[in-house]
């Protein structure tokens, strides 16, 4: 159905333009808008309600001043035949200088210099690659490892994994509690972690029966690290059992040397 409205060739300005956008790039007072019921509103954006209308634009003076741009940059200048007319781009707006941004979805940028920026990954735009013609990318992040981890922050909110309440209250919720309350302590710990994670050994992820948790080390493990989480377990084990859920003992890798079949089993933490 798609296809049989894409006009070939692209205009040349709109391919032109094309080479010079990536993944990570910002263009400035994109369109917002978005679908909502004909009648009742949960998210209040000002301006009058266009009576039974379903789609919702926000004003231009009241929208975000820049928008990120979330589509793959292979997707962007394809290759070949172009057969993706839109990109998707998720709103971008100014935090205070001593704001720092404190949830999942706001991802700071780096690349706009004087400028707290930060991206709004709760919703993400369709636009058409025409709307990028005579415009100048704006670079979002100030280095190609910071666009690379961007990236990969996309692919991991798509893929992450969804868990029991009762296991992230419990298990999940104490590894981030007691680091936080215990930060002199936990901050040499995290410096020497490669990443933590979680295996459900019975039952599935929303109906856990006995979990285990695996904690891969830069290196073997030191004391430091095997203190830190053996003090965690024996307080979490009590708090575990009370909803139903074995904590089994948590096992410790060297990250450089491990089997990489368990690794890709386990459920990350990002804590």
């Amino acid at each position: 159905m798609i296809d049989r409205h894409i006009k070939a060739p692209w205009p040349p300005e709109v391919a032109e333009a094309l080479a010079h956008f990536r993944q990570g790039d910002l263009i400035e007072r994109p369109p917002f808008f978005y679908g909502r019921h004909a009648t009742i509103e949960i998210f209040d954006a000002g301006g009058p309600a266009e009576e039974e209308s379903q789609v919702h634009e926000v004003h231009p003076d009241d929208a975000p001043p820049y928008g990120i741009i979330t589509t793959q940059t292979c997707d962007i200048n394809e290759q070949g035949t172009p057969t993706q007319p839109w990109i998707q781009v998720s709103p971008v707006y100014p935090l205070d200088d001593d704001e720092p941004p404190r949830k999942a979805y706001l991802v700071e940028l780096t690349g706009p210099a004087g400028k707290h920026l930060v991206a709004d990954l709760r919703i993400e735009l369709p636009l058409e690659k025409s709307l990028l013609a005579g415009r100048v990318p704006i670079r979002g992040f100030a280095t190609e490892e910071q666009e690379n981890a961007f990236g990969r922050l996309l692919g991991t909110r798509r893929a992450r994994a969804a868990l029991a309440n009762e296991l992230v209250d419990t298990v999940i919720h104490l590894i981030g509690k007691r680091k936080s309350n215990n930060k002199g302590k936990s901050r040499p710990v995290w410096a020497q972690l490669w990443r933590l994670g979680l295996q459900i050994e019975e039952g599935t992820r929303l109906k856990p029966v006995a979990v285990r948790l695996h904690v891969l080390s830069i290196g073997q493990p030191s004391d430091q690290v095997l203190g830190w989480f053996a003090d965690w377990e024996d307080a979490t084990r009590v708090e575990a059992e009370a909803v139903g859920i074995t904590l089994l003992t948590t096992r410790h890798h060297d990250a450089t040397n491990m089997d990489a079949q368990l690794a890709d089993r386990l459920v990350p933490l990002a804590i």
